[in-house]
């Protein structure tokens, strides 16, 4: 069913649950976050012995705590795919190495053709993603249904949402994470309505721009965390 465009088929079985007495040793999970619910219960019942959430999440903290915080670590996939109208895949396997929160699964993924390095605090690193990632989503989303790129009211409006999903996150007493994002938090809205511009007329605009169901969970997700501030604002 998984074809590459260069006509290498992926060996995959499906099946219509997680087989819960199989003591795997990795579990990998790749749903989107407003998703996860529905698995949750499977994996907390599951005997594998390490469970691997990889998607953009602000919830990383509730996942470990529902599934056992000594099995269960995070990451991401610096991976680009989309079906092609002939119903194979197109895959682009990015140069920069992806986040994982553990040494070995990071060797693991290496070996197996997806760079990856450590990142120790991958949890904050995918909280605060998660603003960058409803931003992306949202402005470059908007761009690709009416096939053009973003317009700058369309970009000025997606950079003032990254501002306050930043200001939600300080709301919390966080401070973005990494560095960068910490830079990008404090950046004047006209600069990055600039970024966000310049990303839906991008090689990234088909991928990024295609994800308006995680684009709207993330958003409902992080007002939540917003819900829990003495003083929403």
């Amino acid at each position: 069913a998984v074809v590459r465009d260069a006509g290498e088929r992926a060996r995959v079985a499906v099946v219509g649950q997680l087989d819960e007495e199989q003591p795997f040793d990795l579990v990998v999970v790749t749903t989107l976050a407003h998703q996860v619910d529905a698995v949750l219960p499977a994996l907390q019942r599951s005997a594998a012995k390490a469970i691997h959430f990889m998607f953009v999440t602000p919830e990383h903290e509730r996942l470990a705590a529902a599934v056992g915080a000594g099995r269960v670590t995070f990451g991401m996939a610096s991976v680009l795919s989309v079906v092609n109208g002939d119903g194979t895949i197109k895959l682009d396997v990015q140069k920069a190495r992806s986040p994982q929160g553990d040494q070995r699964l990071a060797d693991l993924f290496t070996a197996a053709g997806l760079p990856s390095k450590v990142q120790p605090e991958m949890g904050r690193w995918l909280r605060s993603q998660t603003p960058l990632t409803i931003a992306m989503e949202s402005v470059v989303g908007t761009a690709v249904r009416d096939d053009r790129g973003a317009t700058w009211a369309e970009a000025r409006a997606g950079a003032r949402g990254l501002r306050a999903g930043f200001a939600i996150l300080r709301g919390l007493g966080e401070t973005p994470f990494p560095g960068g994002k910490n830079q990008m938090s404090r950046m004047p809205v006209p600069v990055l309505a600039f970024i966000m511009r310049g990303i839906s007329r991008s090689r990234f605009r088909e991928t990024v721009g295609n994800s308006d169901a995680e684009c709207r969970g993330l958003i409902d997700l992080l007002a939540a965390e917003g819900g829990k501030q003495p003083a929403p604002r």
